[in-house]
């Protein structure tokens, strides 16, 4: 059972500490000399307990340190603080005794702990929860307290014992079982208000998400768990959507390195980088460009470093090479989306995709009878200035026939913003400010979210929120045309808001 957290000099500290008024430091200059070297915030000691040792009302019979003694003290390293999610100065940190109360936890209704009266070794129970706390960010499951109440009631002794000597190697495997993969388990028992508690930690999954692979009861294949405050559930769009943006990420950030890696290790004088597609080949000592005909004679083989060795995939460069004066006297073609649609410029919108022609989507939206389209992210992805953009609409206009372009360029000119219809739509403005908006479940929801959005100022909203919730309206509810107006007046006004210059 772990001990108390104690904030009581230790005999050395005392002896030191005596030493140190002696070489006439004062009581402040001692507190800060003890403190550094205890390093846990949690175990600091005030200057009172210093003057209870100077007046001789604590420690009267141990001597004071020798010179030899106050120079070991002072020369040793600062021990390293135990930096665990169990370890005994975390959970001081995190729990607290709630003001007013003597035994209740001052944590409410969060997505890091979960409560449980008594401890039992109920595998099944724990696989929900525990898969849940690691598709979020880890979390605690604290055994001897009530839940939602929060209220110490403490684990009895043969709870601590079975508790103490529970084989977490059984709960590992029951969650491969379920889920495919291992999670990272701690446990502890800790001393709060008198009482002993049970505490159950298990960390962020590493590779998320956690998907479960067996059928019981209400789990069924296929279904993803998310810790939210108070509530384990199925995962939402919005945090679904962030996981796969994660691992994306951590993906894109792990091949970069090792390409940085093999850069660092060959020098950047040696390095140069070839485009497949064509055929360019970029270095720091210049460029040259493969002939087309030769590319398609470049072979994956199995060869490392030129010689067969352990099946390591290499390039092998089959043929001549015949270089050219100047690189502009090849025309790289870059690809152009074809046949925009308003919904795929909503889309690219929304997910904020990087653009490789932006003309095009300029284009289908000033070719679009809608009044109401988001426009400035597209010029600003196109680096072109609103004048060479309403010159371009202006050519537009003239070489389409139509005089559909003309309400975007009048639309650039003016401050103009969405009408979003009736007030009693827009109930959501605290929630989206506060995001605690998960999914929409209905064209109601959804057309009162939009409605919302559409009132709100600037500092009101999170780009990046409001854009999931947007992308999972999408999905579920563009056939409906009301709910498909309304986006894209959502976006238009988002447009305004985040992108126009």
């Amino acid at each position: 059972m772990p001990q108390k957290i104690k904030k009581t000099l230790t005999i050395q500290e005392i002896a030191i500490a005596k030493k140190l008024h002696a070489n006439g430091k004062n009581n402040q200059e001692i507190v800060g000399i003890i403190n550094t070297k205890r390093a846990n915030p949690s175990l600091h000691i005030n200057s009172g307990r210093i003057s209870e040792i100077i007046n001789g009302q604590k420690g009267q019979d141990i001597p004071i340190a020798t010179e030899d003694e106050l120079h070991a003290f002072l020369s040793s390293s600062i021990p390293q603080e135990d930096t665990s999610p169990i370890s005994e100065s975390i959970l001081f940190q995190l729990l607290k005794i709630k003001k007013g109360t003597i035994n209740c936890l001052d944590i409410g209704e969060n997505d890091t702990f979960e409560c449980k009266e008594n401890f039992n070794t109920d595998i099944k129970s724990l696989i929900k929860p525990l898969v849940s706390f690691a598709n979020n960010k880890g979390g605690y499951i604290l055994y001897g307290v009530k839940d939602a109440v929060w209220e110490i009631i403490g684990l009895s002794d043969k709870k601590i014992e079975a508790f103490s000597t529970w084989d977490l190697e059984k709960l590992s495997g029951s969650l491969f079982e379920f889920a495919g993969c291992g999670l990272r388990i701690e446990k502890t028992t800790y001393d709060i208000a008198g009482k002993t508690i049970g505490v159950l930690y298990v960390y962020k999954a590493s590779k998320r998400p956690v998907i479960m692979n067996k059928q019981d009861g209400d789990i069924g294949i296929g279904q993803i768990y998310y810790r939210y405050p108070a509530a384990n559930r199925l995962i939402g769009s919005v945090e679904l959507g962030e996981i796969i943006e994660d691992r994306i990420n951590s993906m894109i950030s792990t091949t970069l390195s090792k390409h940085i890696e093999n850069i660092i290790k060959n020098g950047i004088e040696n390095t140069a980088i070839l485009n497949l597609k064509t055929g360019e080949v970029e270095g720091k000592s210049g460029n040259f460009v493969i002939d087309e005909t030769l590319l398609s004679k470049i072979q994956f083989i199995k060869e490392g470093e030129f010689v067969e060795k352990k099946g390591a995939p290499a390039l092998k460069l089959m043929g001549d090479l015949h270089p050219i004066t100047t690189l502009a006297e090849v025309e790289v073609e870059k690809e152009v989306e074809k046949s925009i649609t308003i919904k795929g410029v909503i889309e690219a919108f929304v997910k904020q995709t990087v653009i490789a022609a932006p003309m095009e989507y300029i284009k289908a939206i000033a070719l679009d009878t809608g009044k109401w389209i988001p426009i400035y992210y597209f010029i600003k992805e196109s680096k072109k200035s609103s004048d060479e953009i309403k010159e371009y609409l202006l050519g537009l206009k003239k070489s389409e026939g139509k005089n559909y372009p003309q309400k975007t360029i009048e639309l650039l000119d003016s401050d103009k913003i969405p009408n979003f219809g009736r007030n009693s739509e827009k109930t959501k403005m605290k929630d989206i400010k506060e995001k605690t908006i998960i999914m929409i479940n209905n064209k109601e929801e959804a057309l009162s979210f939009l409605a919302s959005v559409g009132i709100l100022t600037k500092d009101d909203i999170d780009l990046k929120y409001c854009l999931k919730i947007l992308q999972q309206i999408i999905k579920d509810f563009w056939t409906d045309k009301e709910v498909q107006s309304k986006t894209k007046y959502c976006c238009a006004y988002l447009d305004r808001l985040f992108f126009k210059q």
